[in-house]
C-alpha cells in the first residue's frame, strides 16, 4: 500500500499535466472535458484526453513543425476561465 504523502505527491504531479476545462470556448458554455475535447477536434483538429473537469494535451511526432497550427488553434478557441 502507498502512503498518504506519496499519493499526494503523485496527485500534484498529475495535476500539473492537466488543464482545467474552461467555462467558455468558441463562444459556447463548456459542460465538461469531453465537450471541450470534442469542440477542439471538430473545430481545429487538436485532440486531447478528457478527465472530468480536466483535459490533457500531448504532442506526438514533430511538435516544432506543428507549433504555429497549435497556437492558432488555441487562439481560435478564445477560452474563458
Amino acid at each position: 500500500l502507498y502512503s498518504y504523502t506519496f499519493l499526494r505527491i503523485i496527485w500534484r504531479v498529475f495535476q500539473r499535466l492537466l488543464w482545467d476545462v474552461p467555462k467558455k470556448a468558441f463562444g459556447e458554455e463548456i459542460r465538461d472535458g469531453e465537450h471541450m475535447n470534442r469542440l477542439m477536434i471538430q473545430k481545429t483538429g487538436v485532440i486531447g484526453v478528457h478527465f472530468g473537469q480536466y483535459i490533457r494535451y500531448a504532442g506526438i511526432g514533430r511538435i516544432d513543425k506543428q507549433k504555429e497550427k497549435i497556437k492558432r488553434s488555441f487562439g481560435e478557441a478564445k477560452v474563458e476561465y
